[in-house]
């Protein structure tokens, strides 16, 4: 039967809510959590994992800023539409180059256009998204979040632009380790043999994980917590999918088998 889903003021709501959920007053739902049919989060915390639990109460400075959201949400619009016109025209020039050296008259010359011309936009666009990480972000290291509209939107821009960028070709060569690479030059510290989901590693995080001969499943991994950035190290460890892990986590030779699992300490 139907539940209604009751979500009061200030709350912020980035999971998954089933019916019947209760969220109180400036609580957070975070990424791929889970909150239970029927269940409530208490005023002013944060939930976590799958089903969700209460985790660390949400600081003042923590909690949507409500004047603000509406500035960086036209920032972002702005964003979207000159991500439309960059490959729009990436698109436009590689058609000039190309019509001109490639032969029409020859059977599969389509074919040949459009396999470089898709080639050729996506590597242009990743090596793009490792200039935006650079340039707006930088090196991110473990200490205080300074809050501002300026690092909100630089993550979206970043992390946004990774995602469109990556998101066929990934498609295409999901277990290839070069994306290794593409995560190294984003600053990501991971080594060749280890094998991870590359759209779980955004460039607003990449900074503050170190992955050492690994698999990492599509899970949830914060870096943020208390206001802080903290490092997140995964050592001859295996994490499965949909599990969540706490900033700040050290794992050495751990397995976490996956849904459901909310790993919060170090092993």
């Amino acid at each position: 039967r139907f539940r209604c889903i009751s979500i009061e003021s200030g709350a912020e709501i980035k999971g998954m809510l089933r019916p019947g959920a209760t969220i109180k007053k400036g609580s957070i739902v975070e990424k791929l959590s889970v909150v239970p049919e029927g269940a409530e989060v208490a005023q002013g915390v944060r939930a976590t994992g799958n089903p969700a639990v209460r985790g660390d109460p949400v600081k003042p400075s923590q909690s949507t800023d409500h004047h603000s959201s509406w500035i960086v949400g036209l920032l972002k619009v702005v964003w979207l539409l000159i991500e439309l016109y960059l490959f729009f025209g990436l698109g436009s020039i590689l058609d000039t180059l190309l019509r001109a050296h490639i032969l029409h008259r020859w059977r599969y010359s389509a074919v040949l256009y459009w396999t470089i011309n898709f080639s050729f936009i996506m590597a242009l666009s990743i090596l793009i998204s490792v200039v935006l990480k650079w340039v707006l972000i930088g090196r991110r290291r473990p200490g205080k979040v300074k809050k501002s509209i300026w690092r909100d939107l630089s993550d979206w821009i970043a992390d946004y632009h990774f995602r469109s960028s990556t998101f066929l070709p990934l498609a295409l060569s999901f277990t290839s380790l070069w994306w290794n690479v593409v995560l190294q030059l984003h600053g990501l510290r991971v080594d060749i043999q280890s094998v991870v989901c590359v759209s779980l590693f955004t460039p607003s995080k990449v900074d503050l994980v170190r992955i050492k001969h690994s698999f990492v499943a599509s899970a949830f991994m914060d870096t943020e917590k208390e206001g802080r950035f903290h490092e997140t190290n995964i050592i001859e460890s295996s994490i499965g999918f949909h599990s969540y892990v706490a900033a700040g986590v050290t794992l050495k030779r751990a397995v976490i088998a996956g849904r459901q699992v909310d790993y919060t300490r170090s092993s």
